[in-house]
């Protein structure tokens, strides 16, 4: 059972807040030192992430062979030895390190990792030579503000800087969130702030990718549903697409999006499914340079049995406000009398969602009219389960 949390984040894709949840009571200077290389870690290590870095691959991860996590790597060649048996530490201050990304420019990898050593939630970076030497044993300072959570979610690199983003959040406003980042170069200089978007409303878990002229940035945005979102940022910071690219929108919520680049085009991907069930479904969209979604609907990548294909279409207009409304759609053609079927509609202070069927179909040209027991709206969006 996935369990949804305060503004609709769930559990899953806040499985992060846990490993970082830890005391803050670690006294300076008594970091362990760091363990000699060919001794088997011990404790806990998950999280992995890897970059290849031109000569072998990067991996890294947090580790708890201390106590509390930290962010380790190791080095593996393209012949499948490890270089670095045991890992070596990139960040060990005190607090806790965890939850990291990790990309590889030209001979240099960037580490990024959610950081509390000051007692509170921070990005913090390091850079990572192809020999293992970490160049940044203290970290790079990227996100520190003392009045929000900077959560590190998303790095990406575009031939000459690193995109580090992060999901900010306002301890005091539950509401507030904001998506961030920062340009870094090769050198460790941290740029400008960049804000990709913020608002009144729940928003998180950024993913970023560079294309051959910009980037493009994928992130979950809580309009009563959740849904996916992305603008365009050029490598000079500048964010493109003001009120964001909608990329994936359905009733039934859509999270954790990933994105990568190739032959021109993005392709963005995320989990659909209602944040309070267990089972979700992968989903997909290819967006151009230019920002076009080409599959506005979305493209189906897997599906159970058990509901089958699922796809966004748009509703007409309701013929009522009353306790039974009805609506004309145009769904696609050849659904079978079986098909089931949920609406969702802004009314004028929320999204409500109404299920029926099967079998609610009785069709008429041009489109297909139907009716339910739900409260009336205006304008939402049809989705069929087939």
């Amino acid at each position: 059972m996935c369990t949804t949390l305060r503004g609709g984040v769930t559990a899953a894709a806040l499985a992060m807040v846990t490993l970082l949840a830890l005391a803050f009571d670690r006294p300076a200077g008594s970091v362990p030192p760091r363990p000699s290389l060919g001794i088997p870690a011990v404790g806990d290590q998950q999280s992995p992430t890897v970059a290849f870095d031109g000569m072998d691959y990067l991996v890294v991860w947090d580790d708890a062979r201390a106590g509390e996590r930290d962010i380790f790597g190791a080095r593996v060649s393209r012949d499948g030895i490890v270089l670095d048996e045991g890992g070596f530490s990139i960040s060990r201050e005190p607090g806790s390190q965890g939850g990291p990304f990790v990309a590889s420019g030209t001979g240099t990898s960037l580490v990024v990792w959610t950081d509390t050593r000051a007692g509170q939630l921070d990005t913090y970076g390091a850079r990572v030579s192809q020999s293992g030497q970490v160049l940044d044993p203290a970290g790079i300072s990227i996100a520190t503000s003392s009045l929000y959570r900077e959560w590190s979610h998303g790095l990406a690199f575009d031939g000459s800087r690193f995109l580090a983003m992060w999901w900010l959040s306002d301890p005091n406003n539950a509401w507030y969130n904001a998506m961030e980042g920062r340009l870094v170069s090769q050198a460790g200089t941290v740029g400008p702030f960049i804000q990709v978007d913020a608002g009144s409303y729940p928003q998180y878990t950024p993913s970023p990718a560079f294309g051959e002229t910009n980037y493009l940035v994928g992130w979950v945005r809580y309009n009563a549903y959740a849904d996916i979102y992305a603008r365009r940022v050029t490598p000079d910071g500048a964010v493109l697409d003001p009120g964001g690219i909608p990329v994936g929108v359905s009733p039934d919520g859509d999270f954790s999006p990933a994105l990568a680049f190739g032959l021109g085009q993005f392709l963005v991907v995320w989990d659909r499914g209602p944040a309070d069930e267990a089972t979700r479904r992968i989903f997909g969209a290819r967006v151009t340079e230019s920002g076009t979604v080409l599959d506005e609907d979305g493209l189906p990548i897997s599906a159970g049995p058990e509901d089958g294909i699922r796809q966004s279409h748009s509703t007409g207009r309701t013929f009522s406000w009353l306790g039974r409304a009805s609506w004309v759609i145009s769904p696609p053609r050849g659904l079978p009398p079986t098909a089931q079927f949920s609406i969702r509609k802004p009314s004028r202070s929320r999204t409500q969602r109404g299920t029926r069927g099967p079998s609610p179909w009785r069709p008429t040209a041009p489109g297909i009219s139907l009716s339910g027991a739900i409260i009336g709206g205006v304008i939402g969006t049809f989705t069929a389960r087939v």
